[in-house]
């Protein structure tokens, strides 16, 4: 049998060591995503790119002339605004207005001066905002002429006017699973709760799961009583924070998946690889 050279062993260390790096890579993103979600945060935390106010007034601007998000505005196939902290005094974080196509806002951070997400005239039922911290903002979401929207898994904090505001021209929207903090204390127009629905047959729970928001200044007791013409309430008020469903770990994804595969391809080759060598 011959020797083994100095050069296939370090072949076969380099292979090996190259395997066990990747391995770990495409690992590392899957644990800390898990984790995240295991210590019952109230918020799974991604990782967000910080970006200007966004104002959408139009159908093109979802796509290549203006922001291009992803997405092709059908509603299997919505655009996707995902992954941004937005922090501005001149604008609402997120203002979409005068569309026809679907959407989806998701794992978004906004804290702004006016409203941190702003829908106003979209076409009916296109509208899905989920898994956003709205904070610090004049009001966290505002619907205004805009019909059978899903509004949950929201946390909207410390919202000086309301968490969630509906106007006289907003119904038939779905809000649930939403948490609501600290938001209105100053009882602003003589309305002691965190939300405000002016509009006509919006549900504020699930009506699969007969569940909820969480409001945390509700007694405990009873339905929670919302402000507004709709004389509205949320029948069915949670008495714990609420966690989101799990959502994508992170925008890298296919990043993650590529690696995964370039690890797996790569073990059966170092196997292979330091066989010849031993047969040498």
């Amino acid at each position: 049998m011959k020797r083994v050279s100095n050069h296939s062993r370090t072949l076969v260390r380099g292979l090996f060591y190259i395997t066990i790096m990747l391995l770990g890579l495409s690992i590392l993103p899957i644990m800390n995503t898990n984790s995240a979600i295991e210590s019952n945060n109230l918020q799974v935390s991604f990782s967000l790119t910080p970006h200007d106010p966004i104002s959408i007034l139009c159908d093109s601007d979802f796509g290549p002339s203006k922001y291009n998000f992803p997405g092709s505005g059908t509603e299997k196939d919505p655009y996707i605004i995902t992954g941004y902290r937005i922090t501005t005094t001149i604008a609402s974080g997120i203002h979409i207005s005068d569309t026809t196509k679907y959407f989806t806002i998701r794992n978004c951070n906004v804290n702004t001066n006016y409203s941190g997400i702003y829908i106003d005239d979209v076409t009916d039922g296109t509208a899905t905002v989920i898994n956003n911290i709205c904070n610090n903002n004049n009001i966290g979401i505002s619907l205004e002429n805009s019909d059978f929207c899903v509004i949950t898994y929201n946390l909207l904090e410390e919202n000086k006017h309301f968490g969630v505001f509906l106007d006289p021209d907003s119904d038939d929207s779905i809000i649930h699973h939403n948490n609501f903090v600290a938001n209105n204390l100053g009882c602003v127009f003589g309305i002691t709760s965190q939300a405000c629905d002016h509009g006509t047959t919006n549900t504020w729970y699930d009506t699969e799961t007969l569940e909820g928001n969480y409001w945390d200044n509700w007694s405990g007791t009873g339905s929670y009583s919302i402000g507004g013409e709709a004389g509205a309430s949320d029948p069915f008020p949670q008495n714990e924070l609420l966690n989101p469903p799990i959502t994508e770990p992170s925008n890298n994804t296919d990043v993650q998946i590529l690696v995964l595969i370039l690890s797996l391809a790569i073990v059966p080759l170092s196997i292979i690889t330091r066989k010849r060598v031993k047969n040498k």
